[in-house]
């Protein structure tokens, strides 16, 4: 009976929903994720262009569920780079069983990543929907509390990626039995109130860079991550402190940054390598500047003008652009 009771949970899960369930419109029962909080700081280790991804969640007080899974979209995006796995290291022989096994299969369609170091009782193994996922059947994450130290490697870049925090989630406590003829629950309603519970939300991951690198095209990318991390709240909108001779304070952080690749493009369109890296290069120190300021505001317990999200994406990408313009104008 319990093969049994396990094949139908497996077949909610699979189906499409027909009616959609919210929040609002379901038991308080339930165990619903509110307000979870992902934050990453990314490290980077010169000698391989190995990344490093190290995750802390954050349970808020008004959530009624505990956090029992957190779920990374690592997807390799078309048209991108074939990365290697040269180098990933492994909690445990099983998880780099799982990976040798798992990656034969998804190789082409993920970014290579590897779980180095987890907290205890916690394991790292690749979702059939191209996820990173990381849980415990044991110790859950309860509301107000935090996990920290969920670490990937990879060389992938840091990117913005989709994220998905599951609950502890009872099947036998709030899903009917099979032999209860009398219930009105039906597959789908079940699946609905499984996807409800979850928490989703944006942060950064590892992704692959373009396999057919254009560096005008790279500037684009990086002018989208300024403006999607200053809508994320990973950007600062107030008054640009930390600015260069050619930058106005009043213009502000956002506004700053943006004219700075903007110039770098412009260099670049005129096929002026040699002054489009010096206005990266400017970029990057800024960066630098900012993201230690932000450390500072920290530690005195206030918000800084930028996260370890956005120092992740200006920094590492900008850099991985200077790295690939030619040394000599023109060239």
């Amino acid at each position: 009976m319990k093969t049994q009771i396990m094949l139908f949970i497996l077949a909610c899960s699979m189906a499409v929903a027909d009616r959609g369930y919210s929040q609002d419109t379901l038991s308080t029962d339930y165990p619903f994720l509110r307000n979870v909080r992902v934050a990453v700081n990314v490290s980077k280790r010169n000698a391989d262009t190995m990344f490093f991804y190290s995750y802390a969640l954050f349970n808020d007080t008004s959530s009624r569920g505990s956090i029992q899974e957190f779920d990374l979209d690592i997807s390799r995006p078309a048209n991108s780079l074939l990365l290697d796995t040269v180098g990933l290291r492994f909690k445990g022989t099983f998880s780099e069983w799982e990976f040798r096994r798992s990656f034969s299969e998804r190789g082409t369609l993920i970014v290579p990543v590897s779980t180095p170091s987890l907290p205890p009782f916690w394991l790292g193994l690749f979702g059939n929907d191209l996820t990173i996922s990381i849980g415990n059947d044991t110790i859950f994450v309860e509301p107000g509390q935090t996990v920290e130290g969920l670490l990937l490697m990879s060389k992938g870049l840091p990117g913005i990626r989709r994220f998905l925090v599951r609950p502890e989630f009872n099947i036998f406590e709030f899903f009917p039995s099979l032999e209860d003829t009398a219930a009105t629950m039906t597959q789908v309603q079940m699946d609905s109130i499984r996807n409800a519970v979850n928490f989703s939300g944006l942060t950064i991951g590892p992704t692959a860079p373009p396999a057919n690198f254009i560096p005008l095209a790279f500037l684009d990318t990086l002018l989208s991550y300024t403006r999607q991390s200053a809508e994320l709240g990973w950007l600062g909108k107030e008054r640009d402190d930390d600015c260069d001779e050619d930058e106005q304070p009043d213009d502000g952080l956002i506004l700053n940054i943006e004219q700075r690749l903007t110039k770098a493009k412009r260099e670049l369109m005129r096929e002026d390598s040699v002054k489009a890296r010096r206005e990266l290069e400017k970029l990057v120190k800024k960066v630098e500047r900012i993201w230690k300021r932000s450390q500072e505001e920290a530690n005195r317990g206030r918000k800084g003008p930028m996260t370890s999200e956005a120092y992740a994406l200006l920094k590492y990408n900008t850099e991985y652009l200077i790295e690939r313009l030619p040394e000599k104008k023109g060239k």
